[in-house]
């Protein structure tokens, strides 16, 4: 099995949740952000929380001031934070918005980030592999997982970032949904 955590994002529902949580995944991330409308309820997360075991639960909260989580959410609801302010806490994964590369050398080799990769399209960001195993060998990165198979297969084999990042998503009916497509990344995952 591969060394690179896997960091399951944006978990808004039990299903989600429990099936990440049976892959083993290494973080389990949900929305808290108090400035999106989409975040989860106070009463929802816990709900769900209480139903996982396993993974660090992660407290995706955006540009939310700390002191404003913790009116709503204490910091025994949640093991590492995820926000766009760096170095707010020693438990944090940084997001980080870039638009080239190069941005990602100011990165500290002891801190985890995010990069927010939405500028580039994944054919022209894996055409960059070279560049982007020299950063990930540096840093402790957590990429998105592409969609692209053969781009996996490069991420997982030549790239080896600290971490790969899924999502989790709507369910299709309460307590039913697909993962054909998140199936497929964890048998690649599975089988480094």
């Amino acid at each position: 099995m591969s060394n690179i955590k896997i960091k399951a994002s944006q978990v808004s529902n039990l299903t989600d949740a429990r099936y990440f949580a049976a892959l083993g995944v290494d973080y389990l991330g949900f929305k808290l952000d108090l400035s999106h409308e989409d975040r989860l309820s106070e009463a929802l997360f816990h709900g769900i929380k209480e139903w996982v075991e396993g993974p660090k639960i992660v407290a995706e909260i955006g540009k939310t001031p700390l002191d404003l989580i913790h009116e709503v959410f204490s910091a025994e609801d949640y093991d590492i934070l995820q926000c766009a302010s760096p170095n707010i806490s020693s438990d944090q994964i940084t997001e980080l918005t870039i638009d080239n590369l190069d941005d990602l050398n100011s990165c500290l080799p002891s801190e985890i980030y995010l990069p927010d990769f939405s500028p580039f399209r994944e054919m022209d960001l894996y055409a960059k592999k070279d560049e982007l195993k020299d950063l990930c060998n540096r840093f402790k990165l957590i990429l998105p997982a592409p969609a692209d198979k053969k781009h996996l297969d490069l991420l997982l084999h030549d790239i080896v970032p600290f971490g790969i990042e899924v999502k989790g998503s709507m369910e299709e009916k309460v307590g039913f949904k697909s993962f054909d497509d998140l199936d497929e990344f964890f048998e690649m995952y599975e089988n480094v």
